[in-house]
């Protein structure tokens, strides 16, 4: 499996994605999170999600994502995922 997290880095392997997930653990421990799936696109081997990240920390809201993920299959198996992740600027809150 491969993991291409659109400007900012690579991951190859279960292993990394992991490591990588243990590493982000504690910023989702530290704020509370509210994610939308606004929709779904299916093929035979590919699943398109698009979808929108609100960040908040002590009530207040902190950060919103725009995001976008790619997911490639063979054999029923995820075997090349593209995430495309865009910070607004302009946030409510």
């Amino acid at each position: 499996m491969r993991w291409n997290i659109i400007d900012e880095q690579i991951l190859n392997g279960i292993d990394e994605v992991e490591a990588y997930f243990k590493s982000v653990r504690e910023y989702f421990d530290s704020v509370t999170t509210d994610f939308k799936v606004n929709e779904v696109i299916e093929t035979e081997d590919k699943v398109v999600v698009i979808g929108t990240a609100e960040f908040y920390r002590d009530d207040a809201l902190i950060n919103v994502i725009e995001a976008c993920d790619v997911y490639l299959f063979e054999n029923n198996k995820v075997t090349d995922l593209k995430s495309y992740c865009i910070p607004m600027k302009n946030i409510k809150g």
